[in-house]
């Protein structure tokens, strides 16, 4: 089983944490032009406006097409695969051994979630979350915040993985409240640390989009 050392999450947060705390909203634009292959012919088209393409291969046929960008978009890491909601800006680290997405939506909520490899070792779950959870704690303490809360870990069962997590709420230095969500999620192959930031006032919209990508963590297989 997999035993990462205790400085893991703290290493993680340590480089990611300006990614996640008071992260302002932010749009990822898409090309405008893409290619499209019908029956092995190529066709230059825009995004989000009809065209009505005409075959040079095959005289007299036609087509007409729109090209959309899905709400939903697909990321996969090393040993897991989940969907986030576009749009949102993607940041991929590229790690091998452990490999960290962050995700910042249009709406202003931040996911950072890190393929950790093999399983956790059982038993050791709930000293996991809390290295994980104290890494966020003490980044949030060097910020000076108010309020802070941490609620006691708990279980959830997710479609594709078992998870523990934690509660994170404060006040941050403008007098927002703000929440973290902190998960260790554990599937059959892999596990998992998905971290969620979100302003409170915001809570109604952002969580269906949060909800979404983290019940679709799975395994690659």
């Amino acid at each position: 089983m997999f035993r990462p050392p205790k400085c893991l999450f703290l290493v993680v947060i340590a480089l990611h944490f300006g990614w996640v705390f008071g992260a302002e909203p932010v749009t990822s634009s898409p090309p405008l032009a893409y290619e499209l292959m019908i029956n092995g012919e190529g066709f230059q088209i825009e995004a989000d406006r009809l065209e009505r393409l005409r075959s040079q291969d095959s005289p007299g046929t036609s087509y007409e097409v729109v090209l959309r960008v899905a709400v939903t978009q697909p990321v996969r890491l090393n040993r897991l695969r989940f969907d986030y909601q576009w749009p949102a800006e993607v940041k991929d680290d590229h790690g091998r051994a452990r490999r960290t997405v962050r995700i910042r939506h249009e709406l202003g909520y931040t996911l950072l979630i890190t393929d950790l490899g093999q399983p956790v070792a059982a038993g050791e779950e709930d000293a996991f979350l809390k290295i994980l959870s104290d890494s966020v704690v003490e980044g949030l303490r060097d910020s000076r915040i108010e309020q802070l809360q941490v609620q006691p870990p708990h279980s959830h069962s997710f479609p594709h993985a078992a998870s523990r997590g934690v509660v994170i709420r404060y006040q941050d230095p403008q007098g927002y409240a703000q929440t973290y969500l902190v998960y260790l999620l554990l599937g059959k192959d892999f596990a998992a640390s998905f971290v969620a930031q979100y302003f409170d006032r915001d809570a109604d919209d952002v969580l269906p989009g949060v909800r979404k990508t983290i019940h679709s963590i799975r395994s690659m297989q």
